[in-house]
């Protein structure tokens, strides 16, 4: 199992707890079939390190909700442009999206960064990740991604 920080567009914040860490198990947690690694000079300032948030890619398409803490680190204010879908947080290490080191200390960041934030509901994450497995289990294919690749893949399960 590994874990990262997921943000949804109802701004709950959460511990998300994979099976995998590829393309399709991230895809998956966040409802994404086509999936983008997003960073900018607002998140390398506020983070010191290369920190990304793993998007929805067609989530504008699929009309999915504003995610307003998302869209305030991509600069919405700056250029008028928001992130849609929930979102989950990777660190990016060369070519490599990796998992965040200490998730529970991102979590904990980004909640002391945005008071706007507040807990998930107990469960909720646990009830969409056994989708996930069941759909993987039945043979559903999950699409593509853009700016992602491989680089999940490589990491397999840790």
């Amino acid at each position: 199992m590994v874990k990262t920080v997921k943000i949804t567009t109802d701004n709950e914040i959460s511990i998300l707890e994979l099976s995998r860490w590829d393309i399709f198990t991230i895809g998956a947690a966040i409802g994404a079939d086509c999936t983008e690694g997003v960073k900018t000079q607002r998140m390398a300032d506020l983070f010191q390190d290369s920190i990304v948030m793993i998007v929805d890619e067609s989530g504008k398409i699929k009309n999915r909700p504003d995610n307003q803490v998302a869209s305030i680190l991509y600069g919405v204010d700056m250029h008028g442009c928001t992130i849609t879908g929930d979102v989950i947080f990777a660190v990016r290490r060369g070519p490599d999206y990796l998992p965040p080191e200490n998730p529970e200390l991102l979590k904990f960041f980004l909640k002391d960064h945005f008071p706007i934030l507040r807990e998930a509901k107990e469960g909720e994450e646990s009830a969409s990740m056994k989708i996930v497995v069941s759909e993987r289990k039945r043979g559903k294919k999950h699409g593509s991604s853009k700016g992602t690749g491989s680089e999940f893949d490589k990491q397999g399960e840790q």
